[in-house]
């Protein structure tokens, strides 16, 4: 049994070795998304300067309200430009009408990261929020495959929470 453990501590200790012999990632570690193989920005990463932090990526199935989540676009920045559309017809009306910025991060075979920033909101916690549209090649061009939202925090984040 003594034997056992021991070799099993000493196999561990040799990962843990072998690990460090790896060079060590630049800024903060990305988040995977399961099953794709596109990586989300860190929260250290295409965040605006003078903001205190992110909160974590999440999932989400809502869309702005004109938006078809189902339609091809010809282009990545076509469905940037489309998503981007859509938030800014969702404020139409308010006060003060956030600004709007698109970034093509990454094209990984038949898959695509686009990164939407919706800044300058009037709240004195959350200055924005950030969609990282995940997009898939078709026949016809790009659609959107998933979405992910994070909240951009003036002051700094507590329990994945604006403060």
């Amino acid at each position: 049994m003594r034997r056992r453990r021991a070799a099993v501590v000493i196999g561990l200790a040799g990962a843990l070795l072998a690990g460090c012999a790896m060079p060590a990632p630049i800024g903060p570690t990305p988040t995977r998304l399961e099953g794709q193989p596109v990586v989300l920005p860190g929260s250290a990463e295409f965040v605006p300067a003078g903001l205190s932090g992110v909160t974590g990526w999440q999932g989400t199935g809502s869309f702005p309200g004109e938006f078809d989540a189902d339609a091809t676009h010809e282009t990545l920045e076509m469905l940037g430009t489309v998503f981007i559309e859509a938030l800014r017809t969702s404020w139409a009306g308010s006060p003060q009408e956030p600004t709007f910025g698109l970034e093509s991060l990454a094209i990984e075979g038949d898959r695509a990261l686009l990164l939407v920033t919706e800044g300058g909101f009037g709240d004195d916690s959350v200055f924005g929020t950030q969609y990282a549209l995940v997009a898939v090649a078709s026949a016809g061009g790009w659609r959107l495959d998933d979405l992910y939202v994070r909240a951009l925090c003036r002051r700094g984040v507590t329990d994945d929470i604006c403060i």
